[in-house]
């Protein structure tokens, strides 16, 4: 299969993102000539082992083609990261959950250790209130 660009390879995958023509040259009296002159040759085998491929074309800002980049790996930044909202300070039983888990909380090893843990642990709690308060406040318990 050769992906010529996003218009033939929407056709049969979904796997190519960016522009629709690589390459462009201006001619005063015909107009813009437009060409997809960069292509990656891939076929089904490939597919099968990459099933996670994508296909970018960069901008082109000092060529005369937009460059391809063909990805054959996910990249994986974990979890999403944890959001905290300032209004749960004003909730009236949120430091009375803050203090009671810090007392409760014991772990020894080195200080960042430590350190990790107890941030670890109050995020867990806080996770589980915040999923209490919203039962709560959806008459579910």
């Amino acid at each position: 299969m050769i992906c010529e660009g996003p218009s033939a390879a929407r056709r049969s995958n979904k796997w190519f993102e960016g522009i629709l023509y690589g390459w462009k040259e201006i001619h005063i009296h015909e107009g813009a000539k437009l060409s997809k002159i960069d292509q990656v040759l891939v076929n089904q085998s490939f597919l099968d082992s990459w099933p996670n491929v994508a296909l970018t074309a960069l901008p082109k800002e000092y060529l005369d083609h937009c460059p391809l980049i063909l990805l054959t790996s996910s990249v994986n930044f974990g979890p999403p990261p944890f959001r905290f909202y300032n209004s749960w300070l004003y909730h009236p039983n949120f430091n009375n959950l803050i203090r009671i888990t810090v007392e409760k909380f014991l772990y020894n090893g080195p200080p960042d250790k430590v350190l990790s843990a107890k941030i670890r642990n109050i995020k867990d709690a806080i996770i589980e209130w915040k999923i209490k308060e919203g039962e709560k406040e959806r008459g579910m318990i």
